[in-house]
């Protein structure tokens, strides 16, 4: 199910924002759902909660070094520093800052890295509005992401019928890394072995076509 997901080092932020989303979400009739969780120790740990939970919209407090996290220390980076991360393997994911501190120079300076920024008491005001914005804005990355693996699913059918092109290998590629499938052999060096070794396997191609069916049925 599609998820919209809250960063904030505050406890009771976190559990405010998200009863006021599924709020909203009930009177839209919108099959969402809200996951939620402290800013992780390590900035890569974001990237498998983010695939883990299905989270299509992201939503995160700039300030997330102020709060100690399970009563020990508190994170050493804010929400301006940790989109930089997250972007640089999701780059389509809409990431909206809240925060009550959006005139902060930082965060001004980083704004290309965020879909929006919005301040936390203007969000409060404005809930049902702002997320509804957000389901459009999740919509929007979920068609492109099915019309991508749709697009996976027919370069996987030439490459089975022996009709494939030089082009169609290096889109599967692209493709591949962007919607971080994670299909290659780990013991494989580069791009060019792995994509020999996929084109000679059917059976490899087959597992990929039900792998995708299951994300687009997912996606629904």
């Amino acid at each position: 199910m599609n998820a919209i997901g809250i960063v904030d080092d505050r406890e009771d932020v976190r559990s405010t924002m998200k009863i006021s989303i599924e709020l909203a979400l009930s009177k839209f009739n919108k099959e969402w759902i809200v996951v939620d969780t402290p800013p992780f120790v390590e900035k890569d740990e974001y990237y498998p909660w983010i695939k883990e939970n299905g989270v299509c919209v992201l939503l995160m407090d700039e300030r997330l070094n102020e709060e100690m996290i399970d009563g020990e220390t508190s994170v050493d980076y804010t929400g301006h520093e940790l989109v930089q991360v997250i972007r640089e393997k999701e780059k389509e994911l809409p990431i909206i800052a809240i925060t009550s501190h959006s005139d902060d120079e930082d965060l001004q300076e980083n704004l290309s890295y965020f879909d929006n920024i919005v301040d936390r008491n203007e969000f409060n005001l404005k809930s049902e509005d702002y997320v509804n914005r957000f389901i459009r804005f999740g919509q929007k990355f979920i068609d492109q992401y099915r019309s991508e693996l749709l697009e996976i699913s027919s370069i996987s059918d030439r490459i089975a019928q022996g009709s494939q092109t030089d082009k169609d290998l290096e889109d599967l590629a692209v493709l591949q890394t962007k919607l971080s499938l994670g299909y290659q052999d780990n013991t494989l060096k580069g791009r060019s072995e792995w994509l020999n070794e996929f084109e000679s396997s059917t059976e490899e191609l087959e597992q990929l076509k039900d792998k995708l069916w299951q994300y687009l049925s997912s996606l629904k």
